[in-house]
């Protein structure tokens, strides 16, 4: 059985290895392709809506809702959505060849997937929202898993 289990560690490792050397092979998306795909996903929207929900998370809070404002300021001061972009830029072009962002590009152009994007970008906050209420939800049990973990000797 352990034989099996390393063999099938190797094929899977294997295969990704050959997957991620024909993805160097393929010539990466443009900055300009990568920019209009950016636009088509709503990436600002999309960014605005993330913060915003930080910030309702922080603010749900008890011992941080109180110093939401000071979050809204530092955020605005490290994290403007200006900032980011160069990044987010080279993290789709570090992922996406040419052909993968001109097919993206190509579906969400589509006036029948417009607003598609910024449809499931949300429905993606929604779920991160429930795990985080979940947690937060069970945040005391946690806290005290914690402390009686730190005070074993």
């Amino acid at each position: 059985m352990k034989m099996f289990v390393l063999v099938s560690l190797l094929a899977l490792a294997s295969l990704d290895a050959r997957a991620q050397s024909v993805q160097h092979v393929e010539r990466r998306a443009s900055v300009e392709r990568t920019e209009r795909l950016l636009e088509l996903l709503s990436s600002r929207e999309q960014f605005a809506e993330t913060k915003a929900q930080m910030l309702r998370t922080v603010a749900a809070n008890p011992l941080l809702g109180q110093h939401v404002d000071l979050l809204q300021d530092f955020l605005d001061r490290v994290a403007p959505y200006d900032s980011i972009l160069p990044s987010l830029v080279h993290t789709y072009r570090l992922r996406l060849s040419e052909r993968q962002a001109e097919s993206l590009i190509a579906f969400y152009e589509r006036p029948e997937n417009e607003g598609l994007a910024l449809l499931l970008g949300r429905v993606n906050l929604e779920v991160g929202q429930l795990l985080s209420d979940r947690v937060n939800a069970r945040m005391p049990e946690f806290t005290q898993e914690l402390l009686a973990r730190l005070q074993r000797p």
